[in-house]
């Protein structure tokens, strides 16, 4: 989940839609967010790599 609400991106002249610089920003941030995500999945797949092979050589 990603509440860009928090950001308080600057709006444009209308008050509605993000100004451009706020496109920018939003993708500045987007990225780092699914960056830290990425991040998360590969340091699960890595602890769930590791807790099977600790758990096959136990079986052994």
């Amino acid at each position: 989940f990603l509440d860009a609400a928090s950001w308080n991106l600057p709006l444009a002249y209308d008050g509605v839609h993000f100004s451009e610089r706020a496109h920018l920003l939003f993708a500045d941030r987007l990225e780092e967010h699914l960056n830290r995500m990425k991040f998360q999945l590969d340091w699960e797949e890595e602890e769930a790599r590791r807790r099977e092979m600790e758990a096959e050589g136990e079986a052994e």
